[in-house]
């Protein structure tokens, strides 16, 4: 999980929620949309390289519209592609140790999202 500045400008890693069932994960998203005032869920979608939808990708969807009609907050969706191989890449460049790179990369890989999803916003705001 990552969130953003105020301004929305830039994403820093917050923490790994072990996923269990839609109910719990609600419970623990609510907790966080609350500390941290946020109004956008923005949810990685594993597209294949090819630019397929596999199940897992179709999975991410569903689960994204489910977390739209719980928590009555706009959700919306992002390429995940390559997202962790660039945070493991990131963290092995900054001399990470493989244990704690292992505990990290899922955060980082949020960030690399949220900031994808971030800077998208910002092109097409520049282009109106």
């Amino acid at each position: 999980m990552a969130v953003s500045d105020v301004l929305n400008l830039t994403a820093q890693p917050l923490k790994y929620i072990l996923r269990s069932n839609l109910s719990e994960d609600i419970n623990q998203l609510k907790k966080v949309i609350t500390e941290y005032n946020i109004d956008e869920i923005v949810v990685g979608i594993p597209v294949s390289l090819d630019g397929s939808y596999q199940a897992s990708a179709r999975q991410a969807l569903d689960y994204s519209k489910n977390l739209e009609k719980e928590l009555k907050i706009k959700v919306s969706t992002w390429d995940e592609r390559l997202t962790t191989v660039q945070a493991e890449n990131m963290l092995i460049k900054a001399d990470v140790k493989r244990e704690k790179r292992k505990q990290i990369v899922d955060k980082v890989a949020a960030s690399i999202i949220l900031q994808g999803y971030l800077d998208s916003r910002k092109r097409l705001k520049a282009e109106e």
